[in-house]
């Protein structure tokens, strides 16, 4: 009955617009562009219509109301969990990072070598009486 009433209410104003006389003048030629744009308006969205009177509803608000709250309740646990799996997962990051680094420093200081054996070490040799010889 609502569509019938909402179709029919664009064809009324379409017929007051046919009844209208074609040579308006001052107020009637205002008259009949406001019907025009009306009956335009009316009759190119029916689906508007259509989307008023069967989705616009408590009902319908009311669904779409507990679906958003659905929708946020989860995205707001899902943020909460994300949030503890990036926490954990960089606090052991670091943690191994930091194992990776104190073994490497360990490592380097058992590499150091004194610096009076580096020094001794690199000097060069005496030469010995036996290599000196002419072949």
């Amino acid at each position: 009955m609502r569509m019938a009433v909402l179709a029919g209410f664009g064809w009324t104003i379409g017929f007051i617009l046919f009844v209208l006389p074609d040579g308006h003048e001052g107020f009637k030629l205002y008259l009949a562009t406001i019907f025009k744009y009306l009956f335009i308006l009316l009759n190119a969205t029916p689906g508007l219509f259509i989307f008023v009177v069967y989705v616009c509803n408590r009902r319908v608000f009311a669904l779409y109301c507990r679906l958003l709250t659905k929708i946020y309740k989860l995205f707001q646990i899902n943020f909460i969990q994300f949030k503890e799996f990036i926490s954990n997962h960089s606090r052991n990051c670091l943690n191994r990072t930091k194992a990776k680094l104190e073994k490497f420093n360990q490592e380097q200081k058992q590499d150091i070598i004194p610096m009076n054996t580096l020094i001794l070490t690199t000097m060069i040799k005496p030469l010995q009486p036996s290599s000196l010889s002419i072949k």
